[in-house]
């Protein structure tokens, strides 16, 4: 059994005469499209290169990106189509872009997210701190866009609520000092990397994800869900998790409902217990190690077969 690792090994994989499983981990051409189609103000194509590049030539330059995205979305769409078609089984991380592909391929795609450890005990449901947190470093576009949305969207609305006036966003990540500066005098606390993360994560009552860009699924939810920590998010935050909003998780997708969330799930014990619960059980069905074990072994099992049958591992 051969496993090719995205789309650039598949034609080595098919070579060596055995079956073998193309692991495309994403479907790269719909990230391409969902990047064009819902840039933001903060968004941008040119990564570290963004302070050396002169503003005068960024149009021009971004002019020349996006035309590039949009030819090289149509060519990937169109190789992930004929590896997808000639391999014995198709792995994806997100189940959303296994559907979209099994239509298009007509079967033989399977679902096979990342795993989580799952901590043996739950957060601390009486956790004291008047404080929500946040996993990520702020050297990742998509996290930096959360924390300026938090601070130019929802953090207005919790300073005029008088409960919430006290309410602080505590980051774990890498944090750079000239993001640092840019949040000055704003009630955030940058912790850098801590040497426990679920240790830290159960010191707060919830954990809050306002994610506006990026695309897949979010290894930072999976993390809060598996210790059982209630998350507050948007529904980009939740994209390819079979959540289902009050019961998994609060799905918040203005900044007025993210601060009536936060208010809840703050005075709301049963609430934050049920979201616990259901959660973690859900990280549990799905993402466990064990799990993800399981179905590895499916998939190898039926492509040597070559039965690949339109099974769902979901």
């Amino acid at each position: 059994m051969c496993i090719a690792d995205m789309i650039r090994m598949a034609v080595y994989a098919e070579a060596v005469g055995i079956p073998w499983i193309l692991d495309m981990d994403d479907l790269l051409s719909k990230r391409y499209k969902d990047k064009l189609n819902n840039n933001t103000e903060n968004e941008h194509f040119f990564g570290y290169a963004e302070k050396i590049i002169p503003k005068f030539l960024k149009f021009f330059f971004m002019l020349f990106f996006k035309n590039v995205l949009i030819r090289e979305s149509g060519l990937l769409a169109d190789r992930e189509l004929y590896w997808a078609k000639k391999a014995d089984a198709v792995s994806l991380v997100s189940y959303v872009e296994a559907e979209i592909l099994k239509k298009e391929i007509m079967g033989k795609v399977y679902t096979c997210p990342m795993s989580v450890n799952i901590p043996k005990e739950q957060y601390n449901l009486n956790a004291g701190i008047k404080a929500g947190v946040f996993v990520g470093g702020m050297d990742y576009q998509p996290n930096l866009d959360a924390l300026r949305y938090y601070s130019e969207k929802i953090l207005p609305l919790i300073n005029a609520d008088k409960p919430l006036s006290e309410f602080e966003c505590h980051i774990i990540g890498n944090t750079p000092a000239d993001i640092q500066k840019e949040f000055a005098g704003k009630p955030f606390l940058f912790l850098g990397y801590v040497d426990d993360l679920f240790a830290a994560l159960s010191r707060y009552p919830i954990f809050v994800a306002p994610i506006v860009t990026g695309t897949g699924v979010k290894t930072k939810i999976l993390e809060a869900f598996a210790l059982g920590l209630p998350v507050i998010t948007t529904r980009a935050g939740v994209e390819s998790i079979p959540v289902t909003d009050q019961r998994h998780c609060l799905i918040a997708d203005s900044p007025e409902e993210f601060v009536y969330s936060i208010k809840e799930a703050i005075k709301n014990q049963e609430l934050r217990n049920r979201l616990s619960i259901n959660c973690r059980n859900l990280v549990k069905k799905l993402y466990s190690p064990k799990i993800l074990k399981n179905k590895w072994e499916l998939v190898i099992n039926d492509a040597k077969k070559g039965c690949c049958k339109d099974h769902n591992y979901l």
